[in-house]
């Protein structure tokens, strides 16, 4: 798949979200004898039926261009009917966004709350559409993608590192 390294850092990015902890801000060391509110929470909204672990790819999915949605469908093997429905949810989750940027007679909260329904739309849609072999295989990809990721910065990283101790290195010879 040709990537370029923007569009990679991107979609590495939202493939990511899901891992990453909500609870930033949060007093962890609370003691657990803590009083419940008078007023009981809402139960959390029940998760869209075919909603999985891999909703980041498929979020990245929604932005990708044509080339990269083939290369999706190639590599998890989907047939003629599921590339149609791909093709029809990714059109409408699309369709949806763009009428919410152009529409100027709604809140930005409110923009942002409608694109985040559409976007469990999507991510619904798309976890109805795989079977479970196609999820197994998604998660695979995602986490090789993952891992070669992580060995890429890691090796810029020690580059960076190299250059900036024959720079240290190059200064104290500089100074004798």
């Amino acid at each position: 798949m040709n990537f370029s390294k923007r569009s990679f850092t991107c979609a590495l990015a939202l493939l990511t979200l899901p891992c990453l902890s909500v609870s930033y801000g949060q007093d962890t060391t609370a003691p657990a004898t803590t009083p419940a509110p008078e007023t009981a929470a809402a139960p959390a909204p029940a998760k869209p039926k075919g909603n999985f672990k891999d909703d980041g790819a498929i979020m990245g999915l929604a932005k990708a261009n044509a080339n990269q949605v083939a290369k999706f469908e190639e590599e998890l093997g989907l047939s003629d009917e599921q590339k149609g429905k791909l093709k029809t949810a990714l059109d409408t989750y699309r369709n949806a966004i763009d009428g919410l940027k152009n529409d100027n007679g709604i809140t930005a909260q409110d923009k942002k709350a409608k694109g985040g329904e559409a976007a469990k739309t999507l991510v619904s849609t798309v976890g109805e559409i795989l079977t479970p072999e196609q999820k197994e295989k998604l998660g695979q990809l995602r986490k090789e993608k993952a891992e070669k990721a992580a060995a890429a910065k890691k090796a810029k990283q020690e580059e960076k590192e190299k250059q900036a101790e024959e720079k240290k290195k190059k200064k104290e010879e500089d100074k004798k």
